[in-house]
């Protein structure tokens, strides 16, 4: 009976890890089906559809920061309306402390006037949990790493344009982190 429990739970382990396997989103057919489809379709079958968990995983995936999600959300920003595009900036915030060469480097290849499908500094260089119901200290942390990248951050090119956008985006990450922690401070303080 022992064996048949232990055997059934490490049947049901291996098909739910199968699944969530299966449903991992890859970078490279997602740019593939863009190419073939339009990033209009795309965003059709992501967005506009009763399954939100599918925007969500393609906008948890865009967050890694990795050179192929950041070309992905380059792709789809081109196309996007108002509430995919925050969708695009939310993940990319998120990306920013993981790769800011990358990140930073959407922000620079914008036309300098600017355009509705750009990545503006503004969108992205800022607590993106702001006006989300999260945690102060995942908050905190999130700032704290951000400005931690931003100041190391070393670019092997150094390309100009992309040092004067990281010290932008520090300025307004450090803008961030001070108001959180005053509203912490104001929230500790008893009535």
């Amino acid at each position: 009976m022992i064996k048949f429990i232990y055997c059934g739970l490490i049947a049901s382990i291996m098909i739910f890890g199968g699944n969530v396997l299966a449903e991992e989103l890859d970078a490279g057919q997602i740019l593939k089906e863009i190419t073939q489809k339009g990033a209009k379709l795309v965003i059709a079958e992501y967005w506009m559809t009763e399954d939100y968990d599918k925007s969500e995983q393609l906008v948890n995936a865009i967050s890694t920061g990795t050179k192929e999600w950041l070309e992905v959300a380059r792709l789809l920003k081109s196309e996007s309306d108002a509430a995919v595009s925050e969708d695009l900036f939310f993940a990319i915030s998120l990306a920013l402390h993981k790769n800011p060469i990358g990140v930073l480097s959407l922000i620079k290849t914008q036309p300098r006037k600017s355009q509705p499908n750009d990545f503006f500094i503004d969108w992205i260089c800022r607590d993106p949990y702001l006006e989300d119901a999260v945690d102060l200290a995942t908050e905190i942390k999130f700032l704290k790493d951000t400005e931690k990248a931003l100041v190391c951050m070393y670019d092997p090119t150094h390309d100009k344009e992309i040092d004067v956008l990281r010290w932008q985006c520090l300025e307004s990450i450090r803008r961030d982190l001070k108001i959180v922690v005053h509203d912490k401070d104001q929230s500790a303080v008893p009535e």
